[in-house]
């Protein structure tokens, strides 16, 4: 297997696959590696908040617009590898120039050497604004659940997009729904949130929303990225 241009890789991670650990639970478990020199400008958290609401600042946006196909591949070609990445968030996808790329495999699972990419019993470590439901509540969980955690990313991209920060998506979300802004614990207030983008939208920058409308839901209704 070759390396990806949207993986953080440093040495050919395709083919070192397995500094990811072999044991269940996926951990790093033999390796450190050192970046030695600069590899991102920003990380995708980082770069929304920079943003903001500011409308006249079209080329950054037109530059989010590019990163959901570039991001959609890069967990495609990740799952594809029998990976799951198990912790998509802002902070963990890093911007250089025109490219995005993904990184932070420290709590990722590779699935290779198993019967398959379902896992279950206690969670260690998540982050509960991008987990789904499934991770939420330690049942059972696989690679739909990275797809759950790149569509709550998407959200905030398309918040910015039309015009809004990623603080007023979360103040809307603890307005509305449920009342958290965690996304797992209130798919009312994520969908009530995704009809107000429509309004902001024009059709042409609106389609994704269409793609966060399938991700964010229950891992069973999920056929894959």
């Amino acid at each position: 297997m070759g390396s990806h241009s949207h993986v953080d890789d440093g040495d050919s991670f395709f083919d070192t696959k397995q500094k990811l650990g072999t044991g269940g639970s996926g951990f790093v478990d033999s390796s450190l590696a050192f970046i030695m020199t600069p590899i991102a400008d920003y990380d995708l958290r980082s770069f929304l908040e920079a943003l903001g609401p500011q409308q006249d600042r079209i080329a950054e946006k037109e530059l989010l617009l590019e990163f959901f196909g570039c991001l959609a591949i890069a967990i495609r070609t990740l799952h594809g590898c029998q990976i799951r990445h198990m912790d998509i968030k802002p902070s963990n996808i890093l911007i250089k120039g025109r490219t995005v790329l993904v990184c932070d495999f420290g709590i990722s699972r590779d699935w290779s050497g198993t019967s398959g990419d379902t896992t279950h019993g206690p969670i260690y470590k998540k982050t509960a604004k991008y987990c789904s439901p499934e991770v939420d509540d330690g049942g059972q969980r696989n690679k739909a659940s990275d797809i759950f955690s790149l569509g709550v990313v998407y959200l905030e991209m398309m918040s910015v997009i039309g015009g809004s920060t990623v603080e007023e998506m979360r103040t809307f979300l603890r307005q509305n729904g449920y009342t958290t802004d965690v996304a797992c614990r209130n798919l009312l207030g994520v969908n009530k949130w995704i009809e107000e983008l429509r309004k902001a939208l024009i059709d042409e920058e609106a389609a994704p929303l269409q793609w966060i409308c399938r991700m964010v839901r229950p891992s069973w209704l999920h056929g894959g990225l």
